[in-house]
């Protein structure tokens, strides 16, 4: 997606979308690659942080879904072709899975020694599009099968300790 296409885009967004998406767009640089480095705030990761309506985000990630909003899916990654953390290049950038993430690192060369994606969670379940949800804070994934059974034994539990307390 070109700049001027980008800006295009921005604009029909609202005020905090453009505000932000001009903002991320002062504090890149440009490399040989094709990159989109973003020399701004990075987090620990080495993803690039922006403030956006009062909470801090990565780059490539609100870039992404504020640029690509009909590619964008909030049980996925938003994960790098480059393998560069910093770039937000759309070009560079995808909708894809925790082991699509791990195969890219892998291929380039960069993955964690003795690191395994999960494909099942501990009691067994696969981890799918349908079956997982990952928490927007961390980034973790969670089994959406062990999730409800946790639901229901959490409210079976508050249900006793009503009932335990009116006994009293």
């Amino acid at each position: 997606m070109e700049e001027s296409e980008i800006v295009l885009r921005a604009v029909k967004l609202g005020v905090d979308e453009c505000d932000v998406i001009t903002r991320i767009l002062q504090k890149r640089i440009i490399d040989e690659k094709g990159c989109w480095n973003f020399t701004g705030k990075t987090n620990d990761g080495g993803y690039g942080l922006i403030k956006y309506k009062g909470k801090r985000v990565t780059v490539h990630k609100i870039f992404f879904k504020l640029l690509k909003p009909d590619e964008y899916k909030d049980n996925l990654l938003v994960c790098h072709s480059c393998n560069n953390r910093l770039c937000f290049n759309l070009y560079h950038t995808y909708m894809g899975t925790h082991l699509d993430n791990y195969k890219d690192s892998v291929k380039a060369g960069t993955a964690v020694l003795g690191v395994v994606a999960k494909t099942h969670c501990p009691k067994g379940h696969e981890y799918n599009q349908e079956s997982t949800k990952t928490d927007p804070k961390t980034g973790n994934k969670q089994c959406k099968i062990c999730y409800i059974e946790y639901q229901k034994q959490y409210r079976l539990q508050q249900q006793l300790k009503s009932l335990l307390n009116k006994m009293k």
